[in-house]
């Protein structure tokens, strides 16, 4: 599993500019791969979907999805998904690859 840790000051486009253009670059013809961006609670994990998902005039779940505990998101051309810490962690130790 390989990770990218991006910061920068609020309002700069960590969550809404840079997780697109990541899953672009990352997912060739071939690519299964996702990005997965953490955010610290269910609310804001929610919220960066619906925003991410409106930005590119897609369905929630079709290319941007989002996943927290008791609920997901997320469909077979989930590119991007948004989770909060505690599901990635639960995800990681089920054996799901987070970063393919």
């Amino acid at each position: 599993m390989r990770g990218v840790v991006v910061t920068a000051p609020p309002g700069t486009g960590k969550t809404t500019l840079v997780p697109p253009l990541v899953a672009q670059i990352l997912t060739a013809p071939d690519g299964d791969r996702r990005v997965i961006v953490t955010q610290p609670r269910r609310v804001a994990a929610r919220a960066a979907a619906r925003r991410l998902a409106t930005l590119l005039d897609e369905p929630l779940g079709a290319t941007i999805g989002y996943a927290v505990r008791g609920e997901r998101r997320t469909g077979p051309r989930t590119r991007v998904e948004i989770v909060t810490a505690g599901a990635a962690h639960s995800e990681d130790e089920t054996g799901r690859e987070l970063h393919q």
